[in-house]
């Protein structure tokens, strides 16, 4: 069973919506895949074959209740959490994150970069709008838990940051002045790549 032409279509059309409300780039990791790839290769690729069918399946009913509710102009919690699940099928999991968090994106091509000294270690920076904001994570587009316990965090405990997205990964960046930004850089978070 393949993913049927309309739901690629929709999906992708759905990706370019979700990616334009958040500011992530259209060449940012994941989401570039799933814009230019069949979505059954990328199924194949997160489900086995046993699995693979119902997931489709699955993906189809998703898309049909997304647009019955869409075109009934009924907005709000029911819209998200099918737009969620759909990404969530689709490997996108950090995506889903973001939004669900309310996060922006920002094309890392858009900030100016530089290179700093924090304890006599280079360090990597960007200066986005007004504020300096410092390295303490970067991610491929799979799911990761230290990166979601950080931005769980990091939003709680409304510490100003960034994410910004490359082709090859996402980067957490946080505000120089904020004193998280010295104690982030020391800890260790498990499997992800710190700064």
């Amino acid at each position: 069973m393949k993913v049927s032409s309309y739901t690629q279509y929709y999906i992708r059309k759905l990706l370019q919506q979700q990616a334009d409300r958040l500011g992530y780039p259209h060449t940012g990791i994941g989401l570039r895949g799933c814009l230019q790839r069949d979505l059954t290769l990328i199924l194949s690729q997160h489900y086995s074959p046993t699995e693979l069918q119902g997931r489709i399946h699955e993906l189809e009913r998703l898309v049909e209740l997304h647009r019955k509710v869409e075109s009934a102009f009924q907005s709000g919690h029911s819209l998200t959490q099918i737009e969620q699940k759909i990404f969530w099928f689709l490997g996108l999991k950090f995506l889903a994150l973001v939004s669900d968090l309310g996060l922006e994106v920002l094309p890392e091509a858009e900030t100016a970069r530089f290179v700093f000294l924090m304890e006599q270690q280079p360090q990597q920076g960007i200066r986005y709008q007004t504020r300096l904001y410092g390295q303490v994570l970067e991610l491929g587009a799979d799911y990761d838990l230290a990166a979601c316990g950080l931005l769980f965090m990091l939003n709680s405990r409304q510490i100003p940051f960034r994410i910004t997205a490359s082709e090859a990964q996402h980067k957490i960046w946080i505000d120089l002045r904020s004193p998280a930004y010295l104690w982030l850089l020391k800890q260790n978070l498990g499997s992800s790549q710190v700064a």
